[in-house]
């Protein structure tokens, strides 16, 4: 069986060879039937790729640029690369962040420094195409280095490895701050322009200093500026001799103030601290607003001077924050913040330690003793607080983590403790209490909220700057093709932006058209080559008819004869589909070499066709050959093994 098969595979090379003329007309018909549509697909392919170059080559050609969403949502550092996720096929994305500085340099030639004013710094990151495109991206995440624009360099009198100072100023404030960096790079430009690039997470600390903000890292101190406090109580104190009245009441109900007589002074946090008199003295009022729950009060925008000033009675009103658990050099602390305005001066011979209560003016950075013996932040805590770890909230309600002081959450409990042991280790009863300006209080409330920070370095209680939003960033999409779909994804969205969807979009249509139009004629040449092949095997098996006769006498099979003339066929499909791929490699180096290159005469000659053929194509087209010869072949095969012997030797005889 096996020599059998063996010599029905060796018949038709022999077959090839020894009517090699023949052969090679076939090959050549097979070879004229497929060329062209290889040519056809390399110049459709040239021809797309030719309109895709300027756009594949440019660094805005995958750009897209998106603005802020429908919904007011704006771009953030630290969220962009979910936002990338949310966008799909996103390589790179580039919030855009500019500032503008003051770049100064000491001349080398004659030591004189030399300021050059209003230069832009604009973010990038490194793989940013812009900076690719001009052989400037080079620049390291978060490196303090700068690239400049060889206007700059010139006029800064500095090229590469040369250090600069670079100045940021806040608005109307009068404060600067200058951090020195190294130049990593001068991109050529003939334009006179005042442009450096920086990486984004540097120039967002540039961002937030200009905003009045710290840069611990750098030195730079946060914007000297108040803290606007919130608090939600207030306490009156009026002597019995002078009450408030009713009047005084229904005027407090009219501005929406509640006031509620405190009857138990053992629930006045401070009152351990009163003497006997205060007790039969004194009346105590809380004052709050109520906010939509009963255990929800809301802020006051007024002053206590609000309050005593539509009373009759002789009072003192003290803003009021509740008492709260704070650690002082590692050790946790009741405290209590009791301040009295000047008016309140009065207030201090109902005290044991009439020096106790703070007054309104002096660093709120002070704690003292309830005995008053030592205040600790004029000692010991001052050295701490310049690490920003002098004084630290133990809530459990803190959900966040302030930038300045420590607002950590409760230490575990241990092991071997019982909870309910703990707790009661930590109540009120079993801590030791301090007091401290009410502003100290307020302060570490606006902490724990996120509305303020403490500033080490100026060792000062500043507002918080939230995290830079910004209004516009580039994105930019995996590929030419990808565009399409960041641009879709980023509508869903509702961001707005900017690309070349639109020019994309005509590229591919094109490409589409052309597509089917290569396969329209594709299609119509296979059918015409398999016609070809037929008529063409058909002739030859006729001619073939004495010796396919005698082979059927000497005993070959019927299955035998189709496997040789379909055999014959393929190989010489196979034949075929190597002259193919060999003529249209050859075509397409002719038609794309450049002249410019090889001669001297005629620069800047181009070829007027361009053609591209991918090894895929070269694939299709071998295979498409070989499937060409082997449909056309299956008719002619099968009408040679139907033949009769006898008749096919004596007809064969006589042809």
């Amino acid at each position: 069986m096996i020599r059998r098969i063996l010599f029905y595979t060796v018949l038709p090379l022999r077959d090839l060879f020894r009517l090699r003329s023949a052969t090679r007309l076939q090959v050549a018909i097979v070879a004229g039937v497929c060329f062209p549509i290889l040519v056809l697909l390399a110049l459709k392919r040239g021809h797309v790729e030719e309109l895709r170059r300027d756009l594949a080559t440019s660094p805005t050609g995958r750009e897209v640029k998106l603005y802020c969403s429908n919904d007011g949502e704006f771009f953030h550092l630290d969220s962009l690369d979910e936002t990338a996720k949310q966008l799909g096929q996103v390589e790179l994305m580039i919030p855009e962040i500019k500032r503008t500085c003051r770049l100064t340099s000491v001349s080398t030639q004659s030591g004189e420094e030399i300021a050059v004013d209003g230069v832009d710094l604009i973010a990038t990151l490194p793989g940013d195409p812009v900076l690719a495109d001009l052989g400037a991206d080079i620049l390291h995440a978060d490196e303090l280095g700068v690239v400049l624009l060889s206007h700059v360099a010139g006029k800064l009198d500095v090229s590469v490895g040369d250090s600069i100072s670079i100045t940021a100023f806040r608005g109307n404030d009068e404060n600067e701050a200058s951090i020195e960096m190294i130049v990593r790079g001068v991109i050529p430009s003939p334009r006179s322009s005042l442009i450096g690039y920086l990486n984004t997470a540097t120039l967002q600390k540039m961002v937030i200093y200009v905003r009045g903000g710290a840069v611990p890292e750098w030195d730079w101190q946060a914007m000297n500026k108040a803290i606007v406090d919130r608090y939600r109580e207030i306490m009156l104190v009026a002597e019995r001799i002078d009450p408030l009245t009713q009047l005084d009441i229904n005027a407090l109900d009219r501005l929406g103030f509640f006031v509620e007589e405190i009857t138990d002074l053992s629930k006045l946090e401070f009152s351990p601290l009163l003497n006997k008199t205060a007790k039969s003295a004194l009346i105590f009022y809380r004052i709050f607003k109520a906010g939509s729950s009963a255990s929800d009060l809301e802020e006051f925008v007024e002053t206590p001077e609000t309050i005593t000033g539509v009373t009759s009675a002789g009072d003192v009103a003290i803003p009021w924050s509740t008492p709260r658990m704070v650690l002082i050099e590692g050790k946790a602390y009741r405290m209590i913040g009791l301040q009295l305005p000047k008016e309140g001066a009065w207030l201090r011979k109902y005290f044991k330690n009439p020096l106790l209560p703070f007054s309104e003016a002096g660093d709120p950075l002070r704690v003292r003793s309830v005995d008053g013996s030592r205040l600790f932040m004029e000692d010991l805590v001052h050295i701490q607080i310049k690490d920003g770890l002098t004084v630290s909230v133990e809530e459990s309600s803190v959900q966040t983590k302030p930038k300045g002081l420590l607002i950590p959450p409760p230490p575990p409990i241990p092991d071997n403790v019982d909870a309910a042991d703990h707790a009661n280790s930590q109540s009120p009863d079993r801590q030791e209490t301090v007091i401290a300006p009410l502003e100290l209080l307020l302060h570490l409330d606006s902490i724990a909220s996120g509305r303020a920070e403490y500033d080490a370095n100026a060792r000062a209680f500043v507002p918080s700057v939230p995290t830079p939003s910004y209004e516009e960033a580039r994105a930019y999409a995996s590929s030419i093709d990808d565009v399409l779909d960041v641009v879709e994804r980023a509508r869903g969205l509702g961001y707005g932006f900017q690309a070349n969807n639109g020019r994309i979009k005509e590229i591919q249509d094109q490409d589409h058209s052309l597509q089917l139009l290569v396969i329209i004629v594709a299609v119509a040449v296979f059918l015409f080559g398999v016609l070809t092949i037929v008529a063409v095997l058909v002739d030859s098996t006729d001619r073939k008819r004495n010796m396919i006769g005698v082979l059927r006498v000497m005993g070959a099979s019927s299955y035998g004869i189709f496997y040789f003339v379909l055999l014959r066929a393929v190989l010489i499909g196979l034949l075929a589909g190597g002259v193919t791929c060999l003529a249209g490699w050859g075509f397409v180096k002719i038609f794309s070499f450049d002249l410019t290159d090889a001669i001297n005469t005629n620069p800047g000659w181009e070829s007027a066709i361009s053609a591209v053929v991918l090894p895929s194509d070269l694939l299709l087209i071998f295979l498409g050959s070989i499937l060409c010869c082997g449909v056309g072949a299956i008719y002619p095969a099968w009408r040679a093994s139907r033949l009769d012997p006898i008749e096919a030797v004596i007809e064969g005889r006589f042809r």
